[in-house]
């Protein structure tokens, strides 16, 4: 009758993690297989401005590991980030070679 009762609270267990733990799985590969990317500035854009105001000269280390300058920006309701000189132009490039890709 032990070893029954082992078993018994051993499939327990594992079909409690189971259950609490599928979900957040899913959900991650969801996302992944979306191709949902993290939106926003980048944490080192905020922090550029973290001691900063709207309108200041910001500067921060971007993902290539380039140095960029920019400006201190925050949009209506949105947190303040370090926004680069050009930024608009290269996103607006990006955009237009991904819709003809």
């Amino acid at each position: 009758m032990r070893i029954q009762d082992s078993f018994m609270a051993t499939a327990l267990l594992m079909t409690t993690l189971v259950v609490f733990t599928a979900p957040a799985v899913f959900a991650a590969d969801d996302d992944t297989r979306q191709g949902n990317r993290r939106h926003g500035p980048p944490q080192e854009a905020i922090d550029a401005c973290s001691a900063l105001t709207a309108g200041d000269t910001c500067t921060f280390v971007g993902r290539d590991e380039e140095e960029l300058t920019g400006t201190c920006f925050a949009p209506e309701g949105k947190e303040l980030a370090c926004k680069p000189e050009g930024s608009d132009e290269r996103m607006g490039k990006q955009r237009r070679d991904r819709d003809t890709n």
